[in-house]
């Protein structure tokens, strides 16, 4: 299901279609009485929604009301198909949902790796405030992390955050911005 989309801003209306399949082997029809639905499992919830018939294939309508309720955050989709008591998965995927930048509550559009490269980072220069050097989540206090360890979670999120960014400038048409190196050995017969 190549029409799926990568990302979705929380807000903005979900929608494309899901053409017939075209190899001649198509099982899934929805003019032959097949539904199709679609689940996100994520930190933020499972929403589900279901396509519409559209001919042999299928149409995906999420309106922006609907999506306006979506929390932000990265999900794992399934797309399945359902007929007479039978149901079969025939996709999956990822999807981000971003927050609704327009919305007065977007206060903060850095990634998840971003803000915690940052804080760490803020640790590092000792820019951290003393609410941030101790907290308790679970039951389980937390103060001050070595800083060996902060160097080690440091050089971990600055990997993930250029693969980020890697991503993004390929998603966008550009180069990645890594450079490749290639050693010419000659033809060898």
């Amino acid at each position: 299901m190549r029409n799926v989309p990568e990302k979705l801003y929380a807000g903005d209306t979900l929608k494309f279609d899901v053409p017939a399949p075209s190899d001649g082997h198509a099982t899934y029809r929805a003019s032959d009485g097949w539904a199709l639905s679609f689940r996100l499992v994520g930190s933020g919830g499972t929403p589900s929604f279901d396509a519409t018939a559209n001919g042999d294939g299928f149409s995906v309508n999420v309106d922006a009301s609907t999506t306006a309720g979506w929390p932000p955050g990265f999900y794992s989709w399934t797309a399945y198909v359902t007929k007479a008591g039978e149901r079969h998965i025939v996709g999956s995927g990822h999807l981000e949902i971003a927050p609704d930048p327009t919305s007065a509550s977007a206060t903060d559009a850095r990634s998840h790796v971003k803000r915690l490269l940052d804080a760490i980072e803020a640790v590092l220069e000792g820019r951290v405030t003393k609410d941030v050097e101790s907290y308790t989540i679970g039951g389980r206090q937390l103060t001050r992390i070595p800083i060996p360890e902060l160097l080690r979670l440091r050089d971990k999120y600055k990997a993930e955050y250029r693969r980020e960014l890697q991503a993004e400038r390929l998603a966008k048409g550009l180069r990645s911005g890594r450079t490749v190196r290639v050693r010419n050995l000659g033809q060898r017969y």
